[in-house]
């Protein structure tokens, strides 16, 4: 077990640096640079002792894709650093599993309550001000806004770390955080496998026609497995990066094929 004790101070540094969660976010990882920039205030100082490999087997960890809602990245945050803090990389996989699992939830969870909830009451408010005159009503509308905001990003920092150590500290033998870490590597497969449809998309726009008989390739593959070309490519490209291939090759890759098979009418 590490020596190795977080406080406040670094908590709160992570809390500051969550502000700019978006500032890098890109197509390949989204938001993983964001993430690995909020929380390497608790990298620096877990692992400030470590060994070089020991420190990049924890770098490549909070560099995968993440994707949430950002303000609900907090409780996420929180949660690994009361991970990292205990256990190190021994506890790697629960950290990626834990992200994936819960990332997917919580987006959804805040976006309902920041976006389409919260963030039209504020404005709604604000704009009332406005209406009449008053030009006071955008900084009413911020204030109530960045209130809810930003105390979700605080405190859920704080509490998803205090609720990580209380579980690390109620895990008396190995087989607890085994099961945790083969329950959150299941959920995190499940939501990775219901994304494939939703961010995967392949439509067979060949149809071929014998005589008055037409054969709609499109439906013909939906009928077998629903979502089965997405699958499969998906599939292809998780081999070619297991053997080593870059992604932006993949990518250009993709992007060729796509274009060549559109060209030809057989994709739409």
């Amino acid at each position: 077990m590490s020596e190795v004790k977080l406080t406040k101070k670094d908590l709160n540094a992570v809390f500051w640096r969550l502000q700019m969660l978006q500032s890098s976010w890109n197509y390949e990882r989204m938001q993983s640079l964001g993430y690995f920039y909020s929380f390497l205030p608790v990298l620096k100082k877990i692992y400030k002792d470590e060994s070089p490999e020991e420190r990049t087997k924890a770098i490549q960890r909070h560099l995968e894709f993440f994707n949430t809602m950002p303000s609900f990245t907090a409780p996420i945050l929180g949660i690994n650093a009361a991970l990292e803090e205990k256990q190190k990389n021994e506890v790697g996989s629960v950290v990626s599993a834990l992200k994936v699992g819960l990332m997917g939830p919580l987006a959804g969870l805040g976006d309902a309550i920041i976006w389409l909830t919260w963030r039209p009451i504020c404005f709604s408010i604000g704009a009332s001000f406005l209406a009449a005159g008053n030009p006071i009503g955008l900084l009413i509308a911020l204030v109530m806004f960045n209130v809810v905001n930003q105390g979700i990003r605080y405190y859920g920092i704080h509490m998803g770390y205090q609720q990580g150590v209380k579980f690390i500290e109620n895990a008396s033998d190995n087989r607890i955080v085994q099961r945790y870490t083969t329950m959150a590597t299941i959920l995190g497969l499940m939501i990775i496998g219901g994304l494939v449809p939703q961010m995967v998309r392949i439509n067979i726009a060949y149809v071929l026609e014998i005589g008055e008989l037409q054969v709609v390739f499109q439906d013909l593959l939906e009928g077998i497995i629903p979502a089965l070309l997405p699958l499969l490519a998906t599939f292809g490209v998780y081999t070619l990066v297991r053997r080593g291939m870059g992604t932006i090759k993949i990518l250009f890759g993709i992007i060729a094929i796509s274009i060549i098979l559109a060209g030809l009418g057989i994709l739409g």
